[in-house]
């Protein structure tokens, strides 16, 4: 009973470790896919960048040296480097959002928005939505400053993009001697603009009847460039005393932290999976020990190795089996949640990675435990 016992042990722990090791290695796999693969190809060729011109003290004194002039904006899209330029519009007109919170009372602030083209977009804004509501497309990055920073400030409860997104807000709209009250939604985080975005359409329209002045020149330009001749554009920029807000910056910072955290996640991984190998044949060899009678006796009927294997080695298959799809599983439940979190679409590209993985680590999970059974067996039989 004791033996029964200590064995059932091992199993236990030989299964969890491999679990938790195929699990590491998988999450692993999906978040490097997104890190590197996923961003090379979809920002291999071309680039988007924000440009404006630079601040100083002549800024501060002089607002409209703020502006870009036609010429400008003529010289910047006509560079080599350039694919398409187009300008941002502003709002006109002052508006004030507000919105009730449980034991906080009303909570407002002044806002501005902005638009750019649908075709410059990284979160597209849905078809219809309700009348008198302006849908707004705001920065990931003030939702994370917000959960980070203010909330836990303020003793505020921190908030999901997909909770953010069902809220309805009031904005109040000041402007040519009227005031007008619509609705407010989030309908997407945007990672490419450092902005509160609405429809292009729908803040001309707005600019029209509420508008405190006629459209001025732009401030600043979204510019999709060719990613090969960053340099040359970002040199560009600087002899015009113009500069960028390049959209990569922060995922520029993710992925070297990749390189420091991934190799470390990889190696604990497989350090885990190999303990569990080992402890898998160090199982075997109980079973064979506890049976070495019986593998005699097979040997003087004139059994081969091989036709002993699948005795030995079914229950570790089990193990394995129970050890890699739970873990795979596990590892794309995670993932889900992670894109949930993150408001990014799923894709099942970094599923099948992390499949092909997966069945790469049962198989060579099962050839060692075979290719160490066989050895064992056969020094046994000789």
């Amino acid at each position: 009973m004791g033996k029964k016992s200590h064995i059932s042990f091992r199993s236990v722990v030989t299964i969890l470790g491999g679990w938790v090791g195929t699990t590491v290695l998988l999450c692993t796999s999906w978040i490097t896919f997104y890190l590197y693969f996923e961003a090379s190809l979809t920002t291999a060729e071309r680039q988007f960048t924000t440009v404006f011109r630079k601040v100083t003290i002549f800024s501060t004194l002089d607002r409209e040296t703020n502006f870009l002039t036609k010429t400008e904006c003529d010289k910047i899209s006509s560079h080599p480097a350039v694919e398409q330029a187009q300008a941002f519009q502003s709002s006109l007109f002052r508006a004030v959002a507000s919105i009730e919170v449980p034991q906080q009372g009303r909570i407002s602030t002044e806002l501005f928005f902005e638009s750019v083209p649908d075709n410059m977009l990284d979160v597209p804004f849905e078809g219809s939505g309700p009348e008198n509501t302006i849908p707004i497309i705001i920065p990931k990055t003030y939702l994370n400053l917000y959960n980070l920073g203010f909330s836990r400030s303020q003793g505020l409860p921190v908030v999901s993009p997909a909770l953010l997104k069902s809220l309805v807000f009031n904005i109040d709209l000041y402007g040519n001697g009227q005031k007008v009250t619509l609705k407010g939604r989030i309908a997407g985080f945007t990672t490419r603009f450092n902005t509160l975005l609405v429809p292009q359409k729908m803040l001309e329209e707005l600019n029209r009847k509420y508008g405190s002045g006629a459209n001025q020149d732009p401030v600043k330009l979204v510019v999709v460039y060719k990613s090969g001749d960053k340099e040359r554009f970002l040199s560009f920029l600087d002899e015009m005393g113009l500069e960028s807000e390049e959209s990569s910056i922060q995922s520029e910072i993710v992925r070297k932290m990749g390189l420091v955290l991934i190799p470390g996640l990889i190696i604990l991984a497989f350090l885990l999976i190999s303990l569990c190998g080992l402890l898998i044949v160090s199982e075997l060899y109980l079973r064979l020990s506890e049976k070495s009678v019986m593998v005699a006796r097979y040997f003087e009927m004139g059994y081969h190795p091989n036709q002993l294997l699948g005795m030995f080695l079914r229950k570790s298959v089990f193990e394995t089996f129970i050890i890699v799809v739970p873990a795979y599983f596990f590892s794309e439940l995670v993932r889900y949640q992670a894109l949930v979190l993150m408001d990014l679409p799923w894709t099942w590209v970094p599923g099948l990675f992390s499949l092909l993985l997966a069945i790469l680590t049962g198989l060579l999970l099962s050839v060692f435990q075979r290719w160490k059974t066989r050895k064992i067996l056969h020094n046994s039989f000789v």
